[in-house]
């Protein structure tokens, strides 16, 4: 499978998870967030994000895995 199959692959999982929690009416944005932002700074770091993951028995990634997902929100939005 080459990367841009596998990138496809990833955001229509990713589309599915989405649509999955907006059914949700209880699954405000701002609460799922303060769920992951343990320590209440109103920042999200590589470990509390994978301190949810494991949580949510989700294993298969690591903290680097987490960071690089932070770093790819951050500078898709610092080009708007």
């Amino acid at each position: 499978m080459d990367l841009i199959e596998l990138t496809g692959r990833l955001e229509l999982e990713c589309e599915a998870q989405r649509q999955l929690i907006a059914a949700i009416p209880e699954a405000e944005p701002y609460a799922l967030f303060r769920r992951i932002d343990r320590d209440r700074d109103g920042f999200l770091r590589s470990i509390d994000i994978l301190a949810f993951l494991r949580e949510n028995k989700c294993n298969q990634y690591n903290e680097a895995d987490c960071y690089y997902l932070i770093k790819f929100y951050e500078e898709v939005n610092d080009d708007s």
